[in-house]
């Protein structure tokens, strides 16, 4: 079984690696469930029941807060593997051991190098919009390291709370006039309602930065993150060992901590930055103003 926070980029890029590669390893032999929470509380909660009343050989929760609300429903006896979870320690609390019938892939997001990259792109930049939802616990710890980090930089953070997709727009619109750039986190609500941002965003041409690929693709400038598809095949790897009779106990949290410079080279041109200068380790155009995307490699 795999339950899904909801859909966007990110959390469907490493749901479809994670198939792919089942898929390819068992052909026709493996059975996969998917639960869609589609952002709704009640709907995760009602989904993480009924997948843990269940016989499933694994369940696979993709992102923190599905994560947390299926390993609190589940037996001991039951395996999870989660994926795309930046603060894992959250699934079990910081005080407690992780537990024999849990692991998975951690995707760790450098907040102080992508602060640093604003400093380095634009150094009069002072003002940053961070929009949060601080319900999620990999939100708030996101906006707690951006907050550490910005001192160093002597950055102003200008914190924006959201409680759903639909209020990210409005929520861009009140702080767009005093800040000099945005940066989105690991938020999978700001991030599943990016589009509207960078529309509100672009009309005042304030650059939006991120802190993974799949953003940059979309449309935000700049960003260093981890491979999103190779974090979804590293889950797809455990699943295969355990289902193929490894104890979950003896497989270790695969903290994914290497990042490249991802550039949106349409965004740049927008906003007249030479890429060059920065070197990205791969670099990607988006038509700003469309859905149609052109990548390069």
């Amino acid at each position: 079984a795999v339950l899904k926070l909801g859909s966007h980029e990110i959390i469907d890029m490493v749901e479809m690696s994670i198939k792919d590669e089942l898929k390819l390893k068992y052909k026709d032999k493996i059975k996969i469930r998917t639960y869609n929470a589609n952002f709704d509380d009640t709907l995760l909660e009602q989904s993480a029941t009924q997948i843990a009343s269940r016989k499933f050989d694994v369940v696979v929760p993709i992102t923190t807060p599905a994560s947390i609300a299926l390993a609190n429903k589940l037996k001991a006896n039951q395996k999870m593997i989660f994926s795309f979870v930046s603060l894992p320690e959250s699934i079990w609390g910081e005080s407690e051991q992780k537990p024999n019938n849990i692991t998975g892939t951690s995707d760790q997001l450098d907040y102080d190098k992508n602060l640093l990259l604003i400093t380095k792109m634009f150094p009069k930049a002072k003002n940053i919009a961070y929009l949060v939802n601080a319900s999620e616990e990999n939100a708030r710890d996101g906006l707690k390291q951006v907050k550490n980090f910005a001192k160093q930089y002597n950055l102003n953070i200008l914190e924006v709370s959201v409680n759903d997709p639909s209020d990210v727009a409005n929520a861009a619109r009140t702080i767009v006039s005093r800040s000099d750039v945005f940066l989105v986190g690991g938020d999978n609500t700001v991030v599943s309602a990016l589009g509207s941002l960078l529309n509100v965003a672009i009309k005042h041409r304030k650059p939006v930065f991120a802190v993974e690929n799949t953003s940059v693709k979309e449309g935000c400038l700049a960003a260093y993150g981890v491979d999103y598809n190779e974090l979804g095949k590293a889950t797809s790897e455990m699943i295969i060992q355990v289902l193929d009779g490894k104890p979950i106990k003896d497989i270790k949290v695969n903290k994914f901590s290497k990042t490249k410079l991802y550039i949106n080279k349409k965004t740049a041109e927008f906003y007249d930055i030479n890429i060059t200068k920065f070197q990205p380790g791969r670099s990607e155009e988006h038509t700003l103003n469309s859905s149609h995307r052109t990548i390069s490699y």
